[in-house]
């Protein structure tokens, strides 16, 4: 696991009280490819840097529910654009977080979203230049505000000569 697939909270040093249950929380967000992920988890006293715990947290990813194709056709070395237009369906503001399955390829270039009751708002994406021609599987994860998956769209980056 990276660690842009699994956070913490609280996010930074945090205090342990005595005789008391202590915890943290861990949000295992997939990226890349389907499979089990390992991810090892020390807990360090950072006053004296022993370890107080450890543990492997283990975690399937099933491949994400596309629910739209894109493919972006882009020569060999060379940096594109899209623009992917998104409708809000709600009667009220809505707000989206914006992932890419694979950073290095392709990503958005804002990761929120805010698009007003019945609103459209675009999705500007960068696509990283390949330095061979091919074709890449990326996916963009529109989340809502809690983190909850809305859509899945999967770019095909084909990169010719």
């Amino acid at each position: 696991s990276n660690e842009l697939e699994t956070r913490f909270l609280p996010a930074s040093v945090f205090q342990l009280v005595p005789n008391a249950v202590n915890s943290f929380k861990a949000n295992f967000t997939p990226l890349g490819t389907p499979g089990t992920r390992k991810t090892h988890v020390h807990l360090v006293d950072v006053d004296t840097k022993q370890l107080v715990a450890a543990w492997i947290l283990t975690c399937v990813a099933a491949p994400p529910q596309v629910t739209k194709d894109y493919d972006v056709d882009v020569r060999v070395g060379e940096a594109a654009h899209k623009k992917i237009s998104y409708e809000n369906p709600w009667n009220r503001r809505r707000g989206y977080q914006l992932m890419s399955s694979d950073p290095n390829v392709m990503r958005p270039k804002a990761k929120d979203l805010q698009i007003q009751p019945q609103g459209r708002e675009f999705m500007r994406l960068y696509v990283a230049p390949l330095d061979r021609p091919g074709r890449v599987e990326v996916f963009l994860m529109v989340n809502d505000e809690r983190g909850q998956n809305e859509d899945c769209f999967r770019v095909i980056v084909n990169a010719a000569l």
